[in-house]
């Protein structure tokens, strides 16, 4: 069989090892970066959710005390 010419073996591992390094790194990245996204709109939501919670029994609070407030008045 005779020896391929440089133009039929295709690219060669120099610039081959390259794309596949790049398009390796670039994939973890975005990766990275999106699974870093999804957990801290996570957080945010959880500390969201804290805050209602904590402004509900604050408001719950403050209408026990008017309604205490009241009820001493008319004693």
């Amino acid at each position: 069989m005779p020896p391929l010419s440089s133009a039929s073996r295709g690219i060669s591992v120099g610039p081959a090892l390259a794309i596949v390094l790049s398009t390796g790194l670039a994939s973890a990245a975005i990766f990275y970066g999106h699974f870093g996204q999804v957990r801290d709109k996570r957080e945010m939501r959880a500390g969201v959710d804290r805050d209602r919670a904590r402004l509900k029994e604050k408001a719950m609070m403050r209408k026990r005390q008017i309604v205490d407030e009241e009820g001493d008045r008319q004693r």
